[in-house]
């Protein structure tokens, strides 16, 4: 019998306001399945998406559209 948690605990895993709380969660669980995974390029790509929505790169963050591209990009790459 396979342990899927319900929706509510899938959101109370994402349900505060700390991104850096919420990559510590994720890589908990990767780990649990793959602890040999080598999170450097998603560790790089976290980091430079946390900078664009503090508004470290000016440019992009004056465009809302272009961070949102950004933050699906990296979620596809995460998930392939």
């Amino acid at each position: 019998m396979r342990n899927i948690p319900a929706p509510a605990g899938i959101c109370q895993l994402t349900a505060n306001g700390s991104p850096d709380e919420v990559w510590a969660k994720a890589i908990d669980i990767v780990r649990r399945i793959n602890p040999a995974f080598d999170f450097t390029l998603a560790h790089y790509t976290y980091t430079d998406v946390l900078r664009l929505f503090r508004g470290e790169y000016p440019a992009i963050a004056r465009s809302r559209r272009r961070i949102t591209i950004c933050t699906i990009r990296w979620t596809y790459s995460c998930a392939r």
